[in-house]
């Protein structure tokens, strides 16, 4: 039985891993948005990009914020950006929220450096995940298994609690700071609007005066990019 593994552990260091040989070129991520419960695609949800950089006194800069909605079939594309970071992923549609990975890559204890994956199941509070099955496909790599589980690219969400209260928390759990800059999209604004309609819904007044708030400040241009270049 393993703890839960938060959503923004969803680091795409594989991704640039493979992203090709000029690490400073923008390359694209490629994932899906993905039912942790059903593994059904979700389409038209909207996820976030944050790039995320180590700071001298060891903490972290937000370098870029990116947003972009998945298709009919969940798929999404957001760039990857060396440059900037790391890239940190959440997704959110009305009547979901933040889900976790139902499959997960684990190397075979044969020692053959073969890898399979495993079918897990969540709780209801979605806080611990225990193992229902081993699918009986086996992976010549780590690479092939992560690919085929998709937890390097994929992002996973759930059906809302039905709960108010429970419903409520989770929109607060989802991160709203970054608010920049953005290059090819508009930033974290489209996603923190969805993510009002929920709380306004809700009647959840703290959750909307806070949610306002940094959907202004995504509005707003970094100092270092107001006033156009120079």
């Amino acid at each position: 039985m393993r703890t839960r593994l938060p959503l923004l552990l969803l680091v795409a260091a594989a991704v640039l891993a493979g992203a090709g040989c000029d690490l400073f070129a923008e390359k694209v991520h490629r994932g899906r948005v993905i039912d942790q419960d059903t593994r059904e695609p979700v389409p038209g949800a909207i996820v976030s990009g944050r790039y995320f950089g180590g700071v001298s006194w060891g903490g972290s800069s937000c370098n870029r914020a990116e947003s972009t909605v998945s298709d009919a079939q969940g798929w999404f594309e957001l760039p990857l950006d060396p440059k900037a970071g790391p890239l940190l992923l959440e997704g959110f549609k009305r009547g979901y929220v933040r889900g976790n990975r139902p499959l997960y890559a684990f190397p075979k204890k044969d020692g053959s450096g073969e890898w399979q994956v495993s079918i897990q199941k969540w709780n209801e509070a979605n806080t611990k995940v225990e193992t229902v099955t081993i699918a009986p496909e086996v992976y010549p790599s780590e690479a092939a298994a992560k690919a085929a589980s998709g937890q390097d690219h994929d992002v996973f969400v759930r059906k809302a609690p039905a709960d108010r209260d429970a419903h409520i928390r989770e929109l607060w759990g989802y991160q709203k700071d970054c608010p920049g800059p953005t290059r090819s999209s508009d930033g974290l604004v489209p996603f923190l609007q969805e993510i009002l309609k929920d709380q306004t819904e809700l009647g959840d007044a703290s959750g909307i005066k806070s949610t306002h708030q940094w959907i202004e400040m995504a509005r707003i241009p970094p100092p270092s990019t107001r006033g156009g270049p120079r």
